[in-house]
């Protein structure tokens, strides 16, 4: 059991600084786009920014009502599992709605303009890393949805994550 507890806290840790990386793609994109893209073509970084704040505000604040509170309930499975699989599928959304933008991870971003090519560049990054992002939180939450099956009825709001390590 307490391989769940080092694998939450591995994940909500390079899920937050990926996240971070994100979010500043997602906001770099939103300022440098203000002339280039109308605001159908806007979307991913929008929502690349409502992920991110999502994600760097929630994970470590997860983490601290549980070292803080004993009977917390953010640290119950079926609380965790919804929470990964919502945010992850923002990141998700992200990452495919820029990969639209840009048709693609590997798309030669030389069209001679210094405007397009640099939006085009930042659009790829934002894709990858979003993705990441969401690829970790989707399998965690995967992850804790099959431990929880395994454990029984009880498991979804029931049992902690919170383990005594001796």
């Amino acid at each position: 059991m307490v391989w769940v507890v080092t694998v939450r806290e591995v994940v909500f840790t390079v899920s937050a600084i990926t996240a971070i990386i994100s979010h500043a793609m997602s906001s770099l994109l939103l300022t440098h786009s203000a002339g280039i893209l109308d605001g159908g073509n806007k979307l991913f970084a929008t929502i690349g920014v409502t992920a991110g704040e999502l994600t760097i505000l929630s994970l470590p604040l997860i983490l601290t009502f549980d070292m803080c509170w004993e009977r917390s309930y953010t640290a119950t499975i079926l609380a965790e599992v919804v929470w990964m699989f919502t945010i992850g599928v923002l990141w998700v959304i992200t990452g495919v709605k820029a990969m639209g933008i840009t048709s693609g991870f590997f798309k030669n971003c030389t069209t001679g303009t210094a405007a397009f090519d640099s939006l085009c560049l930042d659009a790829q990054t934002l894709s990858i890393w979003s993705l990441v992002t969401g690829g970790l939180l989707l399998a965690y939450g995967a992850a804790l949805t099959g431990f929880a099956v395994s454990q029984g009825g009880d498991a979804w709001t029931n049992w902690k994550l919170k383990v005594k390590r001796k």
